[in-house]
């Protein structure tokens, strides 16, 4: 330990200099993930498989580069692998070809970020109860939600396609790409709870170029973005695996707002709206949203692979 804090003074990464100062022996376990909201998901995740004295410290490393850095500076013959976990969205990896380390203890989102594994209809069921308070449903009024949620993300991952090509068109060649300025709700309107896109946005053409307008970027040519799709659709089994997750969040907050204003059209048994039990707006959505999520299959395995097998190999769990 005092070799580890003695590391710790000449280390010209920050983020490995803040993990050199925390460590320390005992019932703990170590993770790097990229930004402020991962840990409001990981962190529960961990937590399930860990025993009840075990703890987990997540280090914010900022971005996914800057996690790399650090799995590529770590001193192996210091630390136990399998103690210490990196957690990194894929982002658009698979179709821009970035290289991201395969050691075991290096997780990579499914698809292209964890709330992609978030936005389902198990985890918009318990939101809409939950949060919106819409209890009491009986199974026909819980497939009726299903089926419309269901459709509603058909609908948006149709939209989003033509947009998720133009942005990988973009990367591909280095554009400086502001993704926040883009609102991917502004593409839709509800009624009674179903999401149609807006009149004039119905073409991938349109879309695309209000998508350039808000990102005050040049639109590739049609034949460009078609080429970029059919690529998109052949490098992923499910296209919308490739979708921004922050993106496919606000379109999750979005339709159970609407969802939930129009319970009446879709649940008339209901004379009444509830009132929601908290305000979910974008800043509070993952926090809020990720508890109430199911961990993906990848992820309990990788975390029993590692956190999992370190516990046990110390001998330190906690007697049943």
């Amino acid at each position: 330990m005092i070799d580890v804090h003695a590391s710790a003074l000449s280390s010209t990464n920050p983020i490995y200099h803040e993990f050199l100062l925390c460590y320390k022996t005992g019932k703990i376990v170590y993770g790097f993930v990229e930004g402020k909201d991962d840990p409001g998901f990981y962190r529960g995740a961990v937590d399930h498989i860990l025993p009840s004295d075990w703890s987990v410290r997540l280090i914010l490393a900022g971005n996914r580069d800057s996690v790399v850095d650090v799995h590529s500076i770590m001193d192996w013959t210091r630390f136990p692998m399998d103690r210490i976990c990196f957690f990194v969205d894929s982002d658009l990896s698979v179709i821009l070809g970035d290289q991201l380390p395969s050691t075991k203890n290096f997780y990579k989102t499914d698809e292209y970020s964890i709330e992609n594994s978030i936005c389902n209809h198990q985890c918009f069921e318990r939101v809409l109860s939950e949060i919106f308070n819409v209890t009491g449903l009986d199974e026909a009024e819980r497939s009726q939600m299903h089926f419309i949620f269901q459709g509603n993300l058909q609908t948006f991952n149709y939209a989003m396609l033509d947009v998720m090509a133009q942005i990988c068109l973009w990367m591909r060649h280095g554009a400086k790409t502001m993704l926040n300025n883009f609102d991917p709700c502004s593409l839709f309107v509800a009624v009674d709870g179903i999401v149609r896109l807006r009149t004039g946005l119905d073409s991938g053409h349109a879309r695309v170029q209000k998508l350039s307008t808000d990102l005050a970027l040049p639109p590739s040519t049609d034949l460009e973005v078609q080429q970029a799709m059919a690529e998109i659709q052949q490098r992923y089994v499910d296209s919308n695996r490739c979708i921004r997750g922050k993106y496919i969040l606000s379109f999750f907050v979005f339709c159970a707002k609407e969802m939930h204003a129009s319970l009446r059209s879709w649940c008339p048994r209901l004379t009444a709206v509830p009132n929601p039990k908290m305000t979910l707006g974008p800043k509070s959505a993952m926090s809020a949203v990720a508890p109430r999520a199911r961990c993906p299959d990848s992820l309990r395995s990788f975390l029993q692979a590692n956190y999992g097998a370190y516990i046990t190999a110390t001998g330190l769990q906690t007697p049943e």
